[in-house]
């Protein structure tokens, strides 16, 4: 998405949206980067406009405690989704409506579309989704000062990987209070090997091995 133009040594920031909201880090030592986990995706969604927080009511009166899982998931998607569509009152056709709940997996039936009927609300509940993207990836960054570099994976980004407008993803992901430089710095890049969970796993077990 961002190249600075070098690479950086230092942390690393892994941000993947799928079922769930994984965020991780890799920890740079100075020789080599030590990935460990996190439990980021359930810290607390934090609204930003006024719409944001209209947003943020809705999804309290569901959950309670709002996590950013609840926004940047599979079931995230449709919480925008459904939420154009209940409270901001964006038109649903009745052929969409019926093949989301005909559809097993309706994240694709959303992204799709977005991308190919250009379905108004779907191309709502798409761009909000990329703004909150950006907006966690800030975050995750700044708190594992992730100067070495920002890993963006997940089944969600990968569907909707065409649909990004790079230009504007970076813009809103350097906004800050007092870090922009920082942001400004840091390298961001797309994962789309869908068998990079296995390809670790067997790295790991061929590295203790030998």
């Amino acid at each position: 998405i961002y190249e600075n133009g070098g690479i950086s040594a230092g942390n690393v920031a892994i941000l993947s949206p799928g079922n769930g909201l994984g965020e991780a880090g890799m920890f740079w030592d100075g020789n080599y980067l030590r990935p460990f986990a996190t439990e980021g995706g359930h810290s607390e969604f934090s609204p930003r406009t006024d719409v944001e927080v209209e947003f943020y009511q809705y999804l309290k009166a569901i959950y309670g405690i709002v996590s950013w899982e609840s926004v940047l998931s599979k079931e995230g998607l449709f919480n925008i989704y459904r939420f154009l569509r209940d409270v901001k009152r964006h038109k649903e056709p009745d052929w969409l409506k019926i093949k989301i709940q005909q559809e097993e997996d309706f994240t694709k039936v959303i992204c799709t579309s977005a991308t190919e009927q250009k379905e108004t609300i779907c191309v709502l509940t798409i761009e909000t989704f990329i703004d909150f993207l950006a907006r966690e990836a800030n975050s995750l960054v700044l708190k594992l000062k992730a100067t070495g570099g920002l890993i963006i994976g997940g089944e969600i980004p990968i569907t909707i990987k065409n649909y990004i407008n790079k230009d504007k993803f970076y813009k809103k992901f350097i906004i800050s209070d007092k870090m922009e430089t920082l942001l400004k710095d840091v390298n961001i890049y797309f994962l789309l090997n869908e068998k990079t969970i296995a390809a670790g796993a067997a790295y790991y077990g061929a590295f203790h091995v030998n």
